[in-house]
């Protein structure tokens, strides 16, 4: 585990040859190989799924060696921390790929939200249900979405509380956060979109709020606006407070950043109100 989490790659090889147990875990269920990913250390858990370990152990959270590296492929806000640089001869995605040619569970979905690291509490937006394909739509990561499906990713899936990859592509829990600005840019969550309405995903699907895509849309994104009511997205469908994807671009109710009030996006309204909205 300390060979993992430092990457000393030579290290944690020769303890593996003369059999130390791949699969222990810590008190918060890390085994070394989640521990080794989340470090940013691709090359050592890659050597660790060759040795055999069991890339399906999850931490107390559910999150199993899958998911740490979609998670690591496009990083979260860290507070008061630069993002992380990895001296890894490889890349999250390559790891990603080696785990799914090892039989990795491209389905399998978290227990509870992730643990807190680095001052980072984890997203509340994926929790119980949550799958490596939603944490990539989270964070519009095209390419790593585009490898999962192809391995066979359910694009259909939702969390406990419904909620979907579409979506998270589509902006839920967007600029919300504390102190960062979002990683990616309002683009590449289009394409993440676009990815998941060619799967034939329900463009309607509302969660326990009764929320759909499109209202997470108008709290943050035109272009995804306009996308997902041409592909059929009821543009006043109403959540279990009344409010339709206008009343959220308006500021009604809608979560602001960092816990304040949300703010009326004008052009937003404009667009709504020129779809045809009421």
């Amino acid at each position: 585990m300390y060979a993992s989490r430092e990457g000393s790659l030579d290290a944690a090889k020769a303890l593996a040859d003369v059999g130390a147990d791949l699969n222990l875990r810590d008190p918060e269920s890390y085994t070394a190989m989640v521990i080794a990913i989340i470090n940013g250390h691709y090359d050592t858990a890659a050597m660790l799924v060759e040795k055999g370990a069991n890339s399906e152990l999850g931490d107390s959270s559910g999150m199993a060696a899958l998911y740490a590296a979609v998670d690591m492929n496009t990083p979260a806000e860290i507070y008061g921390n630069p993002p992380s640089k990895s001296n890894s001869r490889i890349r999250a995605i390559d790891l990603m790929k080696i785990l799914l040619d090892h039989g990795a569970n491209v389905n399998a979905q978290l227990s509870a939200t992730t643990v807190q690291r680095v001052h980072t509490p984890g997203d509340r937006n994926l929790s119980t249900g949550a799958t490596p394909l939603m944490r990539a739509a989270r964070n519009g990561d095209a390419a790593a979405m585009r490898l999962l499906l192809a391995r066979g990713a359910d694009p259909k899936l939702e969390q406990k509380n419904k909620v979907t990859a579409l979506m998270l592509a589509a902006g839920l829990g967007r600029d919300l956060n504390t102190f960062a600005d979002e990683h990616t840019t309002e683009a590449q969550m289009l394409e993440a979109v676009k990815i998941l309405l060619e799967q034939h995903v329900d463009v309607n699907a509302a969660n326990d709020a009764g929320q759909t895509a499109l209202h997470f849309a108008a709290l943050s994104m035109d272009s995804v606006v306009e996308l997902l009511v041409k592909s059929g997205a009821n543009i006043d469908a109403s959540d279990k407070q009344g409010r339709t994807p206008l009343a959220m671009a308006q500021g009604k109710g809608g979560p602001g950043r960092a816990g304040q009030a949300a703010q009326p996006r004008p052009t937003t309204i404009e667009l709504l109100r020129k779809l045809g909205a009421k």
